[in-house]
């Protein structure tokens, strides 16, 4: 390539780069249409199309890029955070010693009485909360952390239809016991036309 060519399309990027640089503030700070855009440039419309499109797909790539930075440092920093909360966990494991000595004076001399005492213990269980929370808050950031199924959900979750809702309510009665025999005080079943609800 001759030096005429790679000064043009040098010349090219800078018009390229400076115009979307005047689109992308219209856009945002002015708030103008496309056509609006394109009328004050003095450009064609889908021109201004393709420039908010390469925007846009930058500021994706920009905002995906800082995203995952972002992530990488807040991974870092529980991963600090645990090791420190390890390490103050074990410390309090560690075992108390504690050691006393006493002189006295008896009729033979003086006496030194010594005596030393060792406490195991358990920990601060703290720091084990901690270590807990977060690693809790590790999953959730990398999306590990699962929907629960709870039996309460899935005795709260609504029946299909009216029908098969009272059918629920009616087994319930009957295994709860209402009081009265099970064919005795039944109720006749409930046959609703769709066609005739509201």
């Amino acid at each position: 390539m001759d030096v005429g060519t790679q000064s043009y399309r040098a010349r090219k990027r800078v018009e390229i780069a400076e115009r979307r640089a005047r689109v992308s503030q219209m856009y945002l700070k002015e708030r103008l249409t496309h056509l609006q855009i394109a009328k004050k440039l003095g450009v064609c419309r889908s021109l201004v199309q393709e420039d908010l499109a390469c925007l846009l797909a930058q500021w994706r790539h920009d905002a995906k890029l800082n995203t995952e930075e972002h992530i990488a440092i807040e991974l870092q920093t529980i991963d600090e955070n645990i090791r420190w909360a390890k390490e103050i966990y074990e410390k309090s494991r560690k075992p108390l010693r504690s050691a006393t000595a006493s002189e006295r004076q008896t009729p033979d001399g003086p006496e030194t009485t010594r005596s030393a005492t060792v406490v195991e213990r358990d920990g601060d269980l703290g720091c084990l909360s901690e270590v807990r929370k977060w690693e809790e808050l590790r999953c959730k950031i990398l999306g590990l952390v699962g929907k629960k199924n709870d039996d309460k959900e899935e005795k709260n979750k609504p029946t299909g239809t009216f029908e098969e809702m009272l059918a629920a309510h009616f087994k319930a009665q009957e295994q709860n016991g209402n009081g009265a025999s099970p064919k005795e005080n039944r109720l006749a079943p409930i046959r609703l036309d769709p066609k005739r609800l509201p």
